[in-house]
């Protein structure tokens, strides 16, 4: 028997599949936030339903997002997604 308090693990890649991003809001569809990253303004397009999935499945996987960014651009990114 597991745990009850185990959860399976859910990895979803963020780059281009979560949300997409570009220092030209024209080409996105929408912004849905923007963080300054090395003097420029970078925009940020989530996918439609993209929060609400994964408030859905929080309280029942361990979710993981991975990405091949650089980890301070990656940090600014995240805090976009939690606001």
């Amino acid at each position: 028997n597991q745990s009850s308090t185990h959860k399976k693990t859910l990895i979803f890649a963020l780059d281009d599949c979560l949300l997409k991003t570009s220092v030209f809001k024209t080409d996105l569809p929408r912004v849905d936030g923007a963080f300054d990253y090395n003097n420029l303004m970078i925009y940020v397009c989530f996918r439609p339903f993209m929060l609400e999935l994964m408030n859905q499945l929080k309280p029942y996987f361990e979710l993981i997002v991975w990405t091949s960014s650089q980890n301070d651009y990656t940090e600014k990114l995240m805090e976009v997604l939690n606001k």
